[in-house]
């Protein structure tokens, strides 16, 4: 058996230690998370009966989602300021 489980185990460690130390922890982020997060801004503009148009809620929400993701340091400060956002709707 060749150790090709176990170096793409390390590999994936190393990975998320050199994500978690830096602001690389966008490379770790999936791209369905942050359209979750668009989905869920739009949806409360939405029930909070907003005045946008569709298109102005969705293009809120995206700027407000791409802001929080250009300026967190790290995972958790992009969630913060996601549910910050969320709170001010």
């Amino acid at each position: 058996m060749s150790g090709g489980f176990f170096n793409n185990v390390n590999q994936q460690i190393n990975v998320n230690a050199a994500a978690s130390s830096s602001n690389d922890w966008r490379l770790l982020l999936p791209d369905e998370e942050r359209k979750a997060n668009v989905g869920m801004l739009f949806k409360l503009f939405e029930l909070m009966k907003s005045a946008y148009t569709t298109n102005q809620r969705f293009i809120a929400s995206k700027r407000w989602e791409d802001e929080a993701y250009n300026k967190a340091n790290s995972k958790e400060e992009y969630q913060q300021s996601i549910s910050t956002k969320m709170q001010h709707v």
